[in-house]
């Protein structure tokens, strides 16, 4: 079924519309297009656009829509805009998340919410990079991805009304000097998630996910946050002596006096940081810090400084990137493209490589660096362009990186974050009310990271932490035996690197025997996964099948001809003979 083959082209520049052919070259004035389709291995085929222009031109929009009207959707798979932002599967029926209008100047540029696009509505299903749609009496999905988004951000949209897949660019009325390829999009039938079929192959991003060395970690953020100390640290330390220690050991958020100033630490760790690098790494373990380079609090030294560094918007004005409830303050963007910010950043990142002995930086909130790019750059341009500045800055490293739109890290990141944090909690039901779908949530992290499996082709993948330990008033832990049985799973199943924030030498027995197992589950091969209804997932491996079921109502499953009940939260194992 190579459905894009029978689908319609449309290009609207300097405010008139074309309407494009396959396989023959459409003559503008100004410019020429050249639109191609062709099918690989019988089953794939790849649409690409060329625009080819002779001068200046402005590129008001580009679509190709697809009509569904023989097809009745099931549901469709949303992907978010950013690493933090949740995605799943959605119905017809159902409407994603929009932030609500009195949390917007809190959250804005989080996700996809000031985008200015008409197929971000209710009216639509809409993802990005790209998507899978299930139909109704049809086992195989349609798989659709874009092979080109570090170039411009594509955007597949399925309207409810006219049951057309609209396939369009996040590029509104931007002007074009050069040649540019529009779209690269690969399509094609197949029966899973996994299964990517040509993507795996055909894309222009290398892999980078290559015999990575960290596979287990200890992070200071989800049992301390930012009250971390170098007691603290070194009490974490003395613990994992008497256990068999991670691959890495991660000081988060927290060292830092303030944000932005990452080589001013607090009065605890001014002259124990380095001690404290020197001894994880005689340990045994990788020594590894966070930051946020593209960010920065008022309460900076280097906001205060350095105030022409701030991204502003057409006024002038320095655009507050979002609240941080932690931070307890608004926060700003650094402008990547100004050489002296770039100078800034290298001489942390030297500093903190040469001088402390770090290994590995987990670098977050990334996508600050594209919500306002210079003229004639488009967002996936300029996220590109903070992500391969990372690359050098931190070479001869681990990059962990967090907080961006995917598609520009592919093949440049040495391990992606690929799903929203880990909450203390199943869920965040304010955030949850108010919209966000870049929240804290298991809910959403766990479905976010089974419906991104695919990206493991361009990274090594982090699904976050998995929490254990017991439940705890004081710092609001609050998961059953069940959720955090589900979770530690699917991390193992999903993830290349699996973090926690628990002190393992804890743990009860029960605990232990989670943990074990998991364990098998570790780099397995997974063969299918599918969505079988709304939160619940089959995925079979070489050892076993596992149903699982992340919503709070029970399903009803079924292997081989038996029916039974998968209760809320629950995971169950079936091993294969």
């Amino acid at each position: 079924m190579h459905l894009l083959q029978s689908s319609t082209c449309s290009i609207y520049i300097n405010g008139s519309k074309h309407q494009l052919t396959s396989d023959k070259i459409y003559r503008g004035e100004h410019f020429y297009t050249d639109l191609k389709h062709q099918v690989h291995d019988g089953a794939y085929t790849r649409t690409q656009l060329h625009l080819h222009v002779k001068e200046e031109l402005i590129l008001n929009k580009v679509e190709i829509r697809v009509d569904l009207k023989d097809l009745e959707l099931q549901a469709m798979l949303c992907n978010g805009f950013q690493t933090w932002s949740g995605t799943k599967y959605y119905t017809p029926s159902e409407n994603i998340p929009s932030l609500r209008t009195l949390a917007k100047p809190l959250f804005n540029y989080y996700g996809d919410y000031y985008l200015d696009s008409p197929f971000i509505s209710d009216q639509h299903l809409h993802s990005w990079t790209f998507t899978r749609l299930q139909f109704k009496f049809i086992h195989n999905e349609l798989f659709l991805a874009s092979n080109n988004d570090q170039l411009a951000y594509t955007l597949f949209a399925y309207c409810k009304q006219t049951k057309q897949l609209i396939i369009t660019k996040e590029l509104k009325d931007f002007p074009i000097k050069n040649s540019y390829p529009l779209f690269d999009i690969i399509s094609g039938m197949n029966p899973g998630i996994q299964n990517t079929g040509i993507w795996e192959t055909q894309h222009m991003y290398p892999n980078t996910n290559n015999e990575n060395a960290i596979q287990s970690a200890w992070t200071s953020w989800y049992k301390y946050q930012q009250n971390i100390t170098s007691n603290i640290l070194n009490k974490e330390l003395d613990d994992l002596k008497e256990q068999v220690k991670p691959n890495l050991f991660q000081i988060d958020d927290g060292y830092q006096t303030h944000i932005g100033d990452w080589l001013s630490f607090k009065d605890s760790l001014k002259t124990d940081l380095k001690p404290i690098s020197q001894r994880i790494k005689k340990m045994g373990m990788t020594p590894g810090i966070w930051l946020a380079p593209f960010v920065v609090e008022p309460k900076s030294t280097l906001f205060k400084e350095h105030k022409d560094w701030i991204v502003k918007d057409q006024s002038g004005n320095p655009i507050k990137v979002g609240y941080n409830g932690v931070w307890k303050c608004w926060y700003y963007a650094l402008d990547i493209y100004k050489t002296e910010v770039q100078n800034y950043l290298l001489k942390v990142f030297h500093s903190l490589k040469n001088e402390f002995g770090f290994e590995f930086f987990k670098l977050d909130f990334l996508f600050a660096a594209c919500i306002n790019p210079p003229k004639g750059v488009s967002k996936a341009q300029a996220m590109t362009f903070g992500m391969e500045f990372l690359k050098r800055a931190t070479q001869d490293t681990t990059m962990l990186s967090c907080g961006v739109p995917l598609a520009s890290s592919f093949g440049i990141t040495d391990i992606s974050r690929i799903g929203p944090d880990t909450h203390l909690k199943w869920d965040f039901p304010l955030l949850k009310h108010i919209g966000k779908r870049e929240r804290p949530s298991n809910f959403l992290a766990l479905h976010t990271i089974i419906c991104r499996y695919p990206f493991r082709n361009f990274s090594a993948l982090d699904p976050d932490v998995y929490i254990l330990r017991s439940n705890n008033k004081k710092e609001g832990l609050d998961l059953t035996y069940d959720q955090k049985r589900t979770h530690v799973l699917i991390s193992f199943l999903f993830g290349d690197v699996q973090f926690t924030s628990d002190t393992v030498l804890n743990y009860t027995s029960q605990q232990k025997e989670l943990l074990a197992e998991a364990e098998p589950f570790r780099n397995c091969t997974i063969k299918s996964i599918r969505r079988l209804q709304n939160d619940c997932y089959k995925v079979t491996t070489d050892e076993a099948v596992l149903f699982t079921n992340l919503g709070e109502q029970a399903k009803k499953i079924s292997f081989k001809g038996h029916i039974e009940t998968l209760e809320a939260y629950c995971t169950k194992i079936i091993h294969l003979d």
